[in-house]
């Protein structure tokens, strides 16, 4: 083959592969433009009700902690009691 050939395949393939990249990238970027449009239209929409589920999330948090705490409080200082009868008792016998 000439050389003068194998230049202009190559060009050729060149700017079809450039087409090629630039109509593939083309529609990703059509549906993310027309996706952010919608998006700015959606969000004032759904901001007042994911505010209040959020209000509604953090109550249900709160109520709980609540029922962890009170649930878990009589465990904890019954332990801390246990501890302390413990080494009371190990301080005194290893000092007769």
């Amino acid at each position: 083959m000439d050389q003068h050939t194998l230049s202009v395949g190559r060009d050729v393939a060149l700017i079809i592969l450039i087409t090629e990249a630039a109509v593939l990238g083309l529609a990703p970027g059509l549906v993310l433009y027309y996706l952010t449009r919608w998006l700015a239209g959606f969000l004032p929409q759904v901001s007042p009700f994911l505010s209040s589920l959020t209000r509604e999330v953090r109550n249900l948090e709160e109520k709980v902690k609540g029922i962890m705490l009170k649930t878990a409080t009589p465990f904890i200082l019954l332990h801390s009691l246990a501890t302390g009868v413990r080494r009371t008792v190990s301080v005194i016998l290893r000092r007769r």
